[in-house]
């Protein structure tokens, strides 16, 4: 299989209508920040953007796609947030409902998810 290059996107948010231009790299879960509400669109493999959602809670969370697990701090994990969902949202696997998206950041609060720089 041959490495996709990055394409450029046109995202019309669905809540707001306000178009935003997308640099698309890989497939999975991207949020995008709009006014005063988030974009969640999903992308397939073929780098075509499937799904445009929109969440109203991830104005201060980082795209899901950088954020891994503190292992120095995953013993801080609450049981009340499922680990599983949150490490399949993680790796792009599931889309995140606006209560994934409110667990993520306790998590990033507590310091169990961190954003890994690339």
């Amino acid at each position: 299989m041959r490495p996709m290059r990055a394409l450029e996107r046109l995202i019309v948010c669905p809540k707001c209508g306000r178009r935003h231009s997308v640099r698309v790299e890989e497939s999975g879960w991207h949020v995008i920040q709009c006014e005063g509400h988030s974009i969640v669109l999903y992308v397939d493999d073929s780098l075509t953007v499937r799904s445009v959602k929109v969440a109203s809670l991830a104005r201060d969370i980082p795209d899901l796609r950088s954020l891994r697990v503190n292992r120095e701090r995953e013993h801080l994990w609450p049981s009340y947030i499922s680990r599983q969902r949150i490490e399949a949202i993680l790796r792009g696997e599931v889309p995140p409902t606006d209560r994934d998206l409110a667990a993520i950041r306790v998590l990033l609060r507590i310091g169990v998810l961190e954003e890994v720089g690339e």
